[in-house]
């Protein structure tokens, strides 16, 4: 399944309990204009999230037992592009945005 056209979500954006293993068909997404959730899913990498620069609404990265790379966040961290809560916590690793910035992205 791709979503390679996708350059904007209006609304909230919620990954749950799916088959993706990582976000590379969001190559293009640039903006979610609410909350970005990625929770309890088969996700190991967010390596295809490089574009987004905007997350208006939070981001929630939580329990994904298999998540080790956050490094497709590095960029929409770096630029201060998250409005709202940020959490991360439950995932096989859990890097602080600090972290993720400075390069620690991944284990």
């Amino acid at each position: 399944l791709s979503f390679n056209h996708l350059e904007e979500v209006l609304g909230s954006f919620t990954i749950r309990d799916g088959s993706f293993t990582d976000m590379a068909g969001f190559s293009r997404l640039q903006k979610i204009e609410g909350k970005l959730s990625l929770e309890q899913s088969l996700l190991t990498t967010l390596s295809g999230l490089e574009s987004l620069q905007v997350v208006r609404g939070g981001l929630s990265i939580l329990d994904n037992s298999k998540l080790k790379s956050f490094c497709g966040i590095r960029t929409v961290l770096d630029h201060n592009g998250v409005s709202g809560p940020m959490v991360i916590e439950g995932n096989a690793y859990n890097p602080t945005p600090a972290q993720i910035i400075g390069g620690n992205c991944d284990q």
